[in-house]
């Protein structure tokens, strides 16, 4: 793509909700970036956190652009800070992620090689926070949670806690669908190849996200994708996809070496009843009109 100089100015759009904590390790990552610093602002949208939280937000991160965005949902917040960007470039990460010092140098080199719009979906490890411990939830996520090359691979979207786009590629496909409280970044980026956009998977664009590690953290996830997949099957260009199988599963993660002993895989196949019994909860619920939006 053709960039008016060799570094277009980027924005780093970032929801957030109630986690200041970390936000700020979000932030202190990117103050460690290697590109220009001159080409890039930050814009934090606090969406309906706690009074105390959304106060701490000007005081701590002075030198980023605070926003508010009142209707739940992180693609309403999104919207409002694409909507606030001046930026060639906007580059979406997640208050909970870590992006590694190259992360938008990579992505931009990546673009500037491109002939037609392009997305860049970059790769996210999963990673233990420190000061928690592993365990069988903790195990599961790093295996299972936000395998970017296999979104883009397999089922053409990419996750938009590491998502980098043109703002052309914006005003060609619209704004996210701020009805989706998950499955967002899926339809937009339907949308947008629709719209002539090409999608890339860039292994070197790498951000850091941690692992959920209890129960409950694993189980709002797991309600909160599966209330996501059950709209977008309602969009009118959604793909539909078949869901694998747990054999099939196994049998792909046995050849990464994922599972290192029989422990290993007695407690991922314990979290997966616990997920498949979530998952078939929360579509009865859904079914009969039950359903609560998990944030």
């Amino acid at each position: 793509m053709i960039f008016g100089d060799n570094f277009p100015n980027v924005s780093i759009v970032i929801p957030h909700y109630n986690n200041v904590s970390g936000l700020q390790k979000c932030i202190d990552a990117i103050k460690r970036s290697d590109y220009p610093p001159e080409k890039l602002e930050i814009i934090i949208v606090d969406n309906g956190s706690a009074t105390d939280q959304r106060q701490q937000l000007q005081t701590l991160f002075p030198l980023a652009r605070i926003a508010d965005e009142p209707k739940p949902g992180s693609y309403a917040a999104r919207n409002t800070g694409v909507e606030l960007s001046t930026a060639e470039v906007i580059a979406f990460t997640d208050s909970d992620c870590i992006p590694d010092p190259s992360w938008i140098t990579s992505a931009v080199n990546t673009l500037r090689k491109q002939n037609e719009p392009t997305i860049i979906a970059g790769d996210i490890h999963m990673a233990l926070d420190g000061g928690k411990n592993w365990n069988r939830y903790a195990l599961y996520e790093r295996i299972t949670a936000l395998n970017q090359k296999k979104f883009v691979q397999v089922y053409s979207f990419g996750a938009t806690a590491n998502l980098i786009v043109p703002k052309c590629v914006l005003e060609m496909a619209g704004l996210f669908n701020e009805s989706l409280k998950s499955g967002g970044d899926r339809e937009w980026c339907l949308r947008a190849q629709i719209a002539g956009a090409k999608l890339l998977f860039e292994p070197c664009a790498i951000i850091q996200h941690g692992v959920r590690t209890t129960k409950e953290e694993l189980e709002n996830r797991v309600r909160r994708v599966t209330g996501g997949i059950w709209e977008l099957r309602k969009q009118p260009h959604a793909q539909q996809t078949q869901s694998e199988s747990l054999l099939k599963r196994l049998r792909r993660i046995h050849q990464t070496g994922a599972l290192q002993s029989p422990t290993d895989l007695i407690q991922f196949l314990v979290v997966c009843c616990e997920v498949k019994i979530w998952q078939i909860t929360e579509k009865r619920r859904l079914s009969k009109g039950t359903h609560n939006p998990i944030r």
